[in-house]
């Protein structure tokens, strides 16, 4: 069941009120998120106002002894997008920016006009890009998930796949805010697949929050901004922390994976049609969230879906086959695949060994 989230997107000339939606093309998470303050393109009360932000070099990695208070809270789309051109390999998209920015920017067609408001919209884009780079420690806001009962073999949680269309099973949560979208995806997201609780006390207290709330527990995802995708809006991140809340926004639990920094690309996958229909059926993905279907030729190769109705043939050398979420997946490098072309764009992660 999807749940709509409220939130205020910030823009220069004139603020926009959104909600988030759930079109053809995306998967909105499930899960309500906590109520965002608004906040304009001009003043943010977690950024310096000094336009001399000190820059700090990105890390491929997480660094863990970073203080939960020192991550900074995703409130709006506008958020998303600054850590996304952050991140963002090539230069910032300008136009793009300014159309989710501002009204008058994206419904004139005066090019004097349009111009003129760029100009003056650069050097705010520029600090908060700034800000946001030096800034890629992120908390998602604390949203409600399914959970099953306290397992005493196991001895801790595990998310209800079936029932969470979530940032907790690989969707990939975004506000509505402006002309274009950004979306958040937490690459490790199987590490939160089950939540090991060893005190006792502790377990009885999230299974009674439990009881009282449908089955419901209210998630708060700390993660590590590492990367942009070129072809779609998604803000790459390795999720380090989770808390639990409970009662009066009280935490009742933090709980870290093991060593969750521990991820690598190695490159895009995809299925055939039968594991498409059983992931599908098993609620691991949303009907528009799962990897692209391929089909295997009589000779070997593999037929992979990429953007514009298109397919590729991909040698069998070229390819190898992995497990991914319980069925069988095919992996093509990704340095074989432009990414400007990858339908879908949806990447097997595994641990380092």
């Amino acid at each position: 069941m999807k749940t709509k989230i409220a939130v205020t997107s910030a823009i220069t000339l004139m603020v926009l009120a959104g909600c988030a939606k759930h079109d053809s093309g995306h998967n909105t998470s499930s899960a309500k998120p906590e109520a965002s303050s608004s906040s304009t393109a001009t003043n943010n009360s977690q950024e310096p106002t000094n336009n001399n932000i000190q820059k700090k070099s990105i890390s491929s990695q997480p660094n863990l002894n970073t203080k939960l208070s020192d991550y900074i809270t995703m409130r709006n789309n506008n958020d998303l997008m600054y850590q996304y051109y952050a991140h963002y390999p090539l230069p910032p998209e300008y136009k793009k920016i300014a159309s989710n920015l501002s009204e008058e920017y994206a419904d004139t067609s005066d090019v004097f006009k349009k111009r003129s408001i760029l100009k003056k919209l650069k050097p705010i884009i520029d600090q908060k890009i700034s800000y946001a780079k030096s800034h890629p420690y992120i908390v998602w806001p604390a949203s409600d998930y399914q959970f099953h009962n306290y397992s005493f073999k196991k001895k801790g949680f595990s998310i209800d796949i079936g029932q969470n269309d979530s940032i907790l099973t690989g969707a990939k949560p975004y506000w509505e805010g402006g002309r274009y979208s950004y979306e958040l995806f937490i690459k490790n997201y199987p590490d939160f697949d089950f939540i090991k609780v060893d005190n006792e006390a502790t377990a009885k207290t999230i299974e009674k929050y439990l009881s009282r709330h449908s089955g419901q527990l209210k998630i708060r995802i700390f993660a590590y901004v590492d990367g942009a995708s070129l072809s779609s809006h998604y803000v790459n991140a390795v999720a380090t922390d989770l808390q639990i809340i409970g009662q009066g926004k009280k935490v009742i639990l933090n709980y870290r994976p093991t060593d969750p920094s521990s991820y690598k690309k190695l490159g895009v996958i995809c299925v055939s049609m039968n594991a498409s229909e059983d992931l599908y059926d098993s609620g691991s993905f949303g009907i528009n969230n799962g990897p692209p279907i391929c089909t295997m030729t009589e000779d070997g190769q593999l037929e992979f879906p990429i953007k514009g109705n298109k397919t590729m043939m991909v040698p069998e050398s070229e390819y190898k086959q992995v497990n991914w979420r319980g069925v069988k997946a095919w992996e093509i490098p990704s340095k074989y695949i432009n990414a400007s072309e990858i339908q879908g764009d949806i990447f097997y992660y595994e641990k380092n060994k």
